[in-house]
């Protein structure tokens, strides 16, 4: 009867996930990779991001140089619990000071992704990457 109660014990704490989760953060919103000639020093770029019939949009100036082409980084507030993994629509509009430069659309993936786990992680990380040209 001791042995039984042992086994049972130890099987039930093998069952915590929460004991191998960590704090650690993951990729959330979108990673743009511009071609170098779409860069000017005062662009800003308004990013719109759509899927099924739900849109967001964001403007931001945080272009910067890496190895030669320009990445734009985007946070949108509502980005996990508005988008869910699978493909969406993108349009990313560039302005130099007030006139439009460039309209640039695309087709982006995006994907869950889990750094501490899925168990622990849910669906809180979502993002995607897409090279415009």
């Amino acid at each position: 009867m001791r042995v039984l109660a042992v086994v049972a014990a130890l099987s039930v704490g093998s069952c915590d996930r929460t004991a191998d989760c960590t704090e650690a953060g993951g990729s959330l919103g979108l990673n743009l990779t511009l071609a170098p000639n779409l860069y000017e020093e005062r662009r800003t770029a308004e990013v719109e991001l759509c899927q099924d019939s739900t849109c967001e949009s964001v403007t931001t100036n945080d272009l910067y140089e890496v190895e030669g082409d320009i990445t734009v980084s985007t946070y949108f507030p509502r980005f996990a619990s508005t988008f869910r993994d699978g493909e969406a629509q993108l349009e990313v509009t560039l302005r130099d000071d007030a006139q439009i430069t460039h309209v640039l659309t695309s087709r982006v993936d995006l994907t869950y992704n889990y750094p501490n786990g899925r168990e622990c992680d849910g669906k809180q990380w979502l993002s995607g990457e897409v090279e415009l040209r």
